[in-house]
């Protein structure tokens, strides 16, 4: 290459690695987040000997490793920015070969952005870039072999094992460049049509002991080859789930209330958040409610794996342990590969709160063979809590039921009954009931759970207003509306409302610049319908 190729190629190199640290670390850094939290690495020897039990060990077993770097900030994109330009330079060295630079630097270019958009991707992994890198490193041997001695060239055919089992489908891509190099440069056609008998023969003969099937055996670690665009979408829906993860309920909040996107997922983080910082039903009328949805997401074959992922968050939170184990260890059998950081821990966190050391060690001992959260795990051992954990644990230990419940698992208001009959004083879980109630628009089950469960020690305008509704629709006589202590301007207001609604025939216009955020308006215009 010509010192001024040279100089090209490493300002392009530099410019490169500058623009993917700047992109993902300033606009898509969730997605990196939730990747390191969909992974656990353990550095013990039976851990590592498990990734033998696939191809492409050395290139999953080297991007693995790498993604544990993803939990600090900063350091997802300074890996994967790396790793992008790796990938683009040994393009452009192995094009150099066989074609001019300016051509090169153009093929190399593009297989650097085509990668980049693979990486858009909520679960493409560090190992599938690596596994190209891999494939384009095995064809620099080969080029090395064969001006050596160019006998040499059929013994390359025993790279093609070796890239298989070292880097997965990068054996495709040194075929590729083989095949390329071939036919541009050595015109060795023979060993084309051998070269791609042996490999088709190297992936299909052995997919039945990695209990792949024929499709992933022939792209493994990767699990397609689309180029997506980046998903602002889903980086603002992360953002809330990091920071939900992190405890940070302001900025949960906060992320919320910038995002435009109106889906059960954003709700459910909204009021988790608004029941975290005690304002539930003050705040629950002001934004959008997918009725019960935006409170619980359900454990069931028509909820996304994302959904499913933290369908424990809310449970955790209300004290239900039970439910919040059940959901946890779901989420984790439908995590990519069944092994992740973020859910281990949460379930060490319920046996903690639970009292069951001997099953929370078990989980604190494997996370101690982390990277990145062997201090967290360590802190929680039994010898070495602290008065301040000891305390938090003592708290959420009050909310968890003393008996057990058995009822379908998404039988939510079973299960907050339960919790309010094991602690009455579990005002979270409280809130949660009458708001399920609220949301599905069933005034009657609300009025029976709010004498039950709030009457005299529970105030909130939205409660106020459902209890209107409730009078009204079953003509309480005064008496029994003045035992629930309702303002007397919340009653004026009701009549008011009640006057315009039947002024204007059920037509919302009118009514929403005023009533927009009243739950009269909720139980009259909200209508019921599925939501992504």
């Amino acid at each position: 290459m010509k010192p001024k190729e040279k100089k090209i190629a490493v300002v392009a190199g530099l410019c490169c690695l500058v623009a993917g640290f700047a992109f993902f670390q300033f606009y898509y850094p969730y997605h990196l987040f939730y990747r390191e939290q969909m992974l656990l690495f353990l550095s013990t020897p039976g851990y590592l000997s498990t990734y033998f039990d696939r191809p492409a060990w050395f290139s999953c077993l080297c991007g693995d490793y790498l993604t544990q770097y993803y939990y600090l900030i900063g350091g997802g994109a300074a890996v994967l920015s790396v790793a992008l330009v790796l990938w683009g330079g040994l393009v452009g060295c192995a094009c150099r070969q066989m074609m001019p630079g300016a051509a090169a630097f153009a093929v190399a270019l593009a297989a650097l952005v085509a990668q980049l958009f693979r990486n858009f991707g909520l679960n493409y992994e560090l190992s599938s870039t690596l596994s190209l890198t891999g494939g384009v490193v095995l064809f620099l041997l080969h080029l090395t072999l064969i001006r050596r001695n160019r006998r040499w060239l059929w013994l390359a055919l025993l790279l093609l094992p070796v890239a298989y089992w070292f880097f997965g489908c990068g054996i495709w891509m040194y075929l590729l460049l083989t095949t390329a190099y071939s036919l541009i440069k050595s015109r060795q056609y023979g060993f084309l049509p051998v070269g791609w008998a042996i490999a088709l023969l190297v992936v299909w003969l052995p997919r039945g002991h990695y209990l792949l099937t024929a499709k992933q055996a022939f792209i493994y670690p990767s699990t397609d080859f689309v180029l997506p665009l980046p998903d602002i979408r889903a980086e603002k829906l992360l953002a809330m789930d990091t920071h939900a993860y992190r405890e940070n309920w302001q900025m949960v909040l906060q992320l919320a209330e910038r995002s435009d996107i109106q889906n059960s997922l954003v709700s459910y983080y909204r009021n988790l958040a608004q029941s975290m910082t005690g304002n539930l039903p003050d705040g629950l009328m002001n934004f959008y409610q997918p009725a019960a949805l935006g409170l619980f997401q359900e454990v069931s074959a028509n909820n996304s794996i994302p959904g499913i992922r933290i369908s424990n968050e809310v449970w955790f939170t209300l004290g239900d342990m039970t439910a919040a184990e059940h959901s946890a260890i779901l989420g984790m059998i439908f995590s990519p590969h069944h092994r992740s950081s973020r859910l281990l821990k949460r379930l060490a966190e319920i046996n903690l709160v639970k009292g069951d050391d001997d099953a929370a060690v078990r989980f604190l001992r494997m996370l101690e063979q982390t990277k990145f959260h062997k201090q967290w795990a360590t802190s929680r051992l039994p010898e070495n809590r602290n008065r301040i954990l000891t305390e938090r644990l003592a708290r959420r230990r009050s909310f968890v039921p003393q008996t057990d419940l058995i009822v379908p698992a998404n039988d939510h208001p079973a299960r907050l009954r339960h919790l309010l009959r094991n602690n009455p004083e579990n005002q979270r879980a409280l809130d949660y009931l009458l708001c399920y109630d609220l949301l599905t628009k069933d005034v009657r089950t609300f009025a029976e759970d709010y004498r039950q469960h709030a009457d005299g020690r529970v105030t909130s305008r939205l409660y106020y207003e459902a209890l209107l509704i409730y009078l009204a629709a079953r003509r309480a006589t005064p008496e029994e509306a003045l035992t629930y202590r309702i303002p007397t301007e919340i009653v004026r207001e009701f009549n008011a409302y009640t006057k315009l609604y039947e002024q204007h025939r059920g037509n919302p216009a009118p009514l929403q610049s005023q009533y927009g955020k009243s739950y009269w308006f909720y139980y009259h215009f909200a209508t019921f319908k599925s939501t992504p």
